[in-house]
């Protein structure tokens, strides 16, 4: 009798298990595979892609800071370099404090190979003010943001080389330079 009121609660407990255990699997296993939304419009002709509450950019226009704060942007976290051609990041500095955004300059070169450290510093300005609300993460023209975002689902998420590598180009990853960069630091084709 003791043997089959043990069996009679081990079999539904097994179950529930293995039910818990499926759900877990099922979403890591689509959260990982596809967690990119590709052209989320922002406003009237400035699309980005999303994943939760970050968004992966080009260059928005400063006067379009007000949109995206409206849109609840409280963060911007930009790539680029001081000075790229006529761009200057004193300027959107400037311009981002002037609409009440956290801001965070993390200069990435596109020829810099991808590293921890890197991937480590800009990930650390993404999650500072992330309780804040959403985050706009951007570069000259979302290249480098790619770059970044496929080291940092790979190292920090956990996901596969090769996922790594596909959502950096869902990202928007397609400079040849940029995608052999991101192949050697995830160590694919070696």
């Amino acid at each position: 009798k003791y043997v089959s009121m043990k069996n009679r609660y081990m079999l539904p407990m097994i179950l529930a298990f293995g039910v818990i255990l499926g759900c877990t699997h099922s979403q890591k296993v689509s959260q990982s595979t596809n967690p990119i939304e590709q052209n989320v419009e922002m406003y009237p002709g400035y699309s980005v892609s999303k994943y939760k509450d970050i968004y992966f950019s080009g260059q928005p226009e400063l006067g379009d800071l007000p949109k995206l704060k409206k849109m609840g942007i409280t963060n911007i976290v930009n790539l680029r370099l001081a000075t790229e051609g006529s761009y200057r990041e004193a300027k959107e500095a400037a311009a981002a404090k002037k609409n009440e955004l956290n801001y965070s300059h993390i200069p990435m070169s596109g020829r810099a190979p991808l590293s921890d450290e890197l991937i480590s510093k800009i990930t650390q300005a993404v999650i500072k003010n992330r309780s804040a609300g959403k985050t706009l993460i951007h570069c000259g023209s979302g290249q480098r943001v790619a770059y970044w975002a496929g080291g940092h689902f790979y190292k920090d998420h956990g996901v596969s080389k090769q996922e790594a590598l596909e959502i950096a180009k869902r990202i928007g990853l397609t400079k040849e330079p940029l995608v052999r960069g991101l192949e050697k630091y995830l160590n694919i084709n070696e």
